[in-house]
């Protein structure tokens, strides 16, 4: 109201003034603030001799020099379980992993187990980093305990070896276990992994005087089986535990892939090549195989395609019906008739009087005059 704005007015600069007293107090304390942190930051020095404590409470530079020295004794992991950051993410309730294999299959074996590793900590790469130093041949076995921000994801792994640690590695594995117990540790689920690699690379090492002889086994299946030579090949390239010279392999692979009609191309270029060219190497003919079954694999791939395309153009299409159509908004259309029902013959049986002669009864009989 008119009479009230003095009033209005007043408050109005009351409230200004006091909102001017409160920054300026704010400000005051800011300022005092970043006083004390710049002393904090960079302490006077009066003197070179060190501060001492208190009357009565203990000495701050023994605290440091104790602290230092047991940092000293601490390990990387340890420090990560002392200084991680904790971070909140969801993880499985368990790990599950596939019976051990035999050592042929145990580089498929470990890809197994890094994948449910890093699933169930929810933690991606970080989580296959992690695993990674199990397998790393310079990581030693007493640095593996630390789990550092993995401890659920390591127990997880602990329980799943062993449940699945069976005959002679399990009762390594139990042994281990039971003597760390002893000692009052326990052994982390990365150092029983690494138990178990190492178990693998002593039962390979003495099988590398059969990689020779697996790989003459080889057989060539046919042309009709390529794919499944190659895979072959593959697998036994990879599981071998002494790489075998590229000049053997070239002489294995030509020897086998010689009765193929589908690789004359290939086998043609490698006999008119010369002598380390590269048409002339082992290379060569892996390259030409795996690009002929590749190709292989794609035409059929597109007659798939073709077929279910054609076989869905031959499906006919089902059309609408088309509106009705009135001539005149206020009187509907009558609905056409219905076309008659086609008219059904039945077979009559044959008339008993037209065997003997004429019918009495002529075109009004109801049987059929035919001789029998």
């Amino acid at each position: 109201p008119p009479g009230r704005q003095p009033e209005a007015r007043a408050a109005v600069r009351r409230d200004d003034a006091r909102h001017k007293r409160r920054m300026k107090d704010i400000q005051s304390q800011i300022a005092n603030l970043n006083d004390l942190m710049m002393m904090n930051m960079n302490p006077p020095v009066f003197s070179n001799v060190p501060p001492s404590a208190p009357p009565g409470l203990p000495d701050p530079t023994s605290f440091v020099e104790k602290e230092s020295a047991r940092a000293d004794d601490l390990h990387e992991d340890q420090f990560e379980d002392m200084f991680v950051t904790k971070v909140t993410v969801k993880e499985a309730d368990s790990i599950r992993l596939n019976q051990l294999p035999e050592v042929s299959m145990f580089t498929a074996w470990k890809q197994h187990l890094r994948a449910k590793v890093v699933s169930a900590s929810g933690r991606g790469d970080e989580a296959f980093r992690w695993i990674l130093r199990a397998e790393d041949e310079n990581t030693d076995f007493k640095d593996l305990q630390a789990a550092g921000s993995f401890r659920s994801t390591d127990a997880k792994l602990h329980a799943a070896i062993k449940d699945i640690a069976k005959g002679r590695l399990g009762t390594l594995i139990t042994r281990e276990v039971e003597e760390a117990a002893e000692r009052g540790v326990m052994l982390s689920g990365r150092q029983l992994y690494k138990l178990i690699l190492n178990e693998y690379q002593m039962e390979k090492g003495k099988a590398q005087i059969h990689d020779m002889s697996d790989l003459q086994a080889l057989l060539f299946p046919g042309d009709e089986h390529l794919q499944m030579f190659l895979d072959n090949w593959n697998d036994t390239m990879s599981n071998l535990h002494r790489p075998q010279p590229d000049e053997v392999l070239e002489q294995i692979m030509f020897s086998l892939i010689s009765s193929s009609r589908k690789l004359d191309a290939a086998k043609n270029k490698y006999l008119l090549a010369r002598p380390g060219d590269y048409e002339r190497s082992y290379r060569f003919l892996h390259d030409s195989l795996t690009t002929y079954v590749r190709m292989e694999h794609d035409a059929r791939l597109q007659a798939e395609v073709v077929k279910a395309r054609d076989k869905k153009m031959m499906v006919k299409p089902k059309f609408a019906a088309p509106a009705r159509v009135e001539d005149h908004e206020d009187e509907p259309m009558m609905a056409a008739p219905a076309p008659p029902a086609p008219y059904r013959t039945r077979l009559s049986p044959p008339c008993f009087r037209f065997q003997s002669g004429p019918c009495t009864r002529g075109s009004n009989s109801r049987f059929a005059h035919v001789k029998l």
